[in-house]
């Protein structure tokens, strides 16, 4: 045998015994600590007894053998049942198909991480077999035999090769089913009959999300970012935020009845939210401050988010013009916020509402918002001619400045130039409404 060979059969035995030794530590430190508690001889020959006995079951030959018998016990898996009911006895799933579709799952995954599920005694075989040694776990070394594992495991490559059996059944499932406490959909096909469809949870790929959330929260790289942004000061990559998550807890005090990665996770799984738009009709409330800019135009979310890019293009080094473009289209998005209040307030109450005498809306801002009915032949008339759209597309414009006045701090100068920019265009937009509303 090579010198080179030898030597890596060497290492890789050195490395399989450091990982059974690790194992076996906390179990020797325990009786050592009973030990110091003793004072009669017996006692603690009976503890060293019992230490002695340690170490025989924990040496590598004898360790190795009983590890190989007890790795059918478990089951690597991507899809675990025991998530769906702890007493499921349906058969675990690993799925390393890469199909051509769009749809998220699993096979979009790059490196696969998988779970294991079965005794929970039995997991320190699956710690064994993930351990890698140059690139390569012990499992797959297994799964290709290759001649180092082979040599590393036993001078008797028989017997070798009889454990290498007993640990490639971690990956063997006889007879795939599914059982009672499963959930169970019907899938019609087209001829009439159906497929019985049984939803395993996909561990691998709650694992994959759960790190992702995990490194994105308290990676050092993120508390750098985070610090830098209390101290306004720039960093180079940022950090990403996962708002509205939750916690679904599996296991109880024992998540490694469910599965190793459940119990790597502690037992928590996050779920990310999917949820329609919550509506929040506070915003539509009828407005009771002088003016609509004063508080409700301002706290339109969409509002708020074409100010910040707003801000943006102010500060922008370059005033060319695709800066001025991309500009007054921010600008035409805000001003469309002044239809789409309109049409809020008229789904929500019924015309007439600012007749309220608790409502403080100068004129033009009530025919904005509340446009009279065709019977009251007066403010009608002057909502066809328009002139209420040039004084709320004034107000518009003279609040547009105060906000990036604000933003700024005073240190970037919007003028008149400006004003009528931002009144122009609120002003055709307003016009818009009256050609659209059904009054015009």
């Amino acid at each position: 045998m090579p010198q080179k060979e030898d030597e890596v059969i060497r290492t890789l035995r050195e490395f399989i015994e450091w990982f059974i030794g690790e194992r076996l530590k906390p179990k020797l430190e325990e009786i050592e600590k009973q030990m110091k508690k003793e004072s009669t001889p017996e006692a603690l020959q009976k503890l060293e007894e019992k230490a002695e006995k340690l170490k025989d079951e924990y040496s590598r030959e004898k360790w190795l053998a009983s590890a190989a018998k007890r790795a059918s016990q478990i089951k690597v898996a991507t899809h675990i049942p025991k998530f769906t009911h702890s007493s499921a006895k349906a058969s675990p799933v690993y799925y390393s198909d890469k199909p051509d579709t769009a749809y998220i799952g699993t096979h979009t995954l790059r490196d696969i991480q998988p779970d294991v599920s079965g005794n929970a005694a039995a997991l320190d075989v699956f710690s064994f077999l993930r351990q890698e040694y140059e690139g390569k776990t012990i499992l797959l070394h297994m799964e290709e035999r290759t001649p180092e594992i082979i040599a590393a495991l036993s001078d008797n490559k028989e017997e070798a090769n009889e454990w290498i059996d007993g640990f490639l059944t971690v990956k063997e499932i006889s007879s795939p089913s599914s059982h009672t406490l499963m959930k169970q959909v019907f899938f019609p096909l087209e001829d009439g009959t159906y497929h019985l469809l049984s939803p395993v949870f996909p561990s691998s790929m709650f694992h994959y999300v759960h790190e992702q959330v995990r490194t994105a929260r308290y990676s050092e790289e993120t508390k750098a970012a985070k610090e830098a942004r209390k101290k306004g000061l720039p960093h180079e990559s940022g950090y990403a935020e996962f708002p509205h998550t939750s916690v679904l807890a599996y296991g109880g005090t024992k998540p490694q009845n469910v599965s190793q990665l459940n119990s790597v996770r502690g037992g928590s799984n996050v779920l990310l939210p999917s949820l329609p738009p919550k509506w929040d009709s506070k915003k539509a409330t009828p407005i009771h401050n002088a003016s609509a800019f004063t508080y409700q135009f301002r706290q339109r979310t969409y509002v708020k988010e074409s100010l910040s890019q707003l801000n943006r293009l102010l500060w922008h080094e370059n005033n060319n013009i695709d800066i001025r473009l991309e500009r007054e289209e921010l600008i035409r998005n805000i001003a469309d916020e002044l239809i789409t209040i309109f049409y809020e307030m008229a789904s929500l109450f019924e015309s007439g509402w600012s007749k309220d005498p608790k409502c403080r809306l100068n004129s033009a801002e009530k025919l904005w918002l509340d446009p009279p009915s065709e019977e009251d032949t007066e403010r009608f008339q002057l909502y066809k001619d328009g002139y209420w759209c040039r004084e709320v597309a004034k107000s518009f414009a003279k609040w547009l400045n105060k906000e990036i006045y604000k933003i700024h701090k005073g240190k970037k100068e919007v003028g008149e130039n400006e004003f009528r920019e931002w009144k122009n265009i609120a002003e055709e937009v307003l016009k818009e409404l009256i050609e659209e509303h059904s009054y015009a």
